[in-house]
């Protein structure tokens, strides 16, 4: 089975804080209603335990990444604005008359 290379952790990239997290879902609670949770009692008899299932493709777009989509388009608007491409090659140069 193939597998993805792990991703190497650094200073650039710090791991988020609880109270970001907390931050996060507040905001997507401010949009979002709750994923409904529905129990599974076929699921429950065949591992011995209660069984809940999230349903995610009970959300407006059928998929829980709208929640970091929603997460990640306000860190940007707070940001402020972004140029496609910025930073990926030098600016041009110009020419001598």
């Amino acid at each position: 089975m193939l597998r993805a290379p792990p991703i190497p952790r650094s200073a650039a990239m710090p791991l988020p804080t609880r109270a970001a997290f907390e931050d996060a879902a507040a905001f997507v609670h401010g949009i979002l209603d709750p994923t409904p949770q529905i129990a599974w009692p076929l699921l429950a008899g065949r591992t011995g335990a209660e069984v809940w299932v999230k349903h995610e493709n009970h959300t407006p777009i059928g998929a829980f990444k709208v929640r970091g989509g929603l997460v990640f388009m306000d860190d940007l608007r707070r940001r402020g604005p972004v140029r496609g491409g910025e930073g990926a090659r030098p600016p041009p140069r110009r020419r001598r008359k």
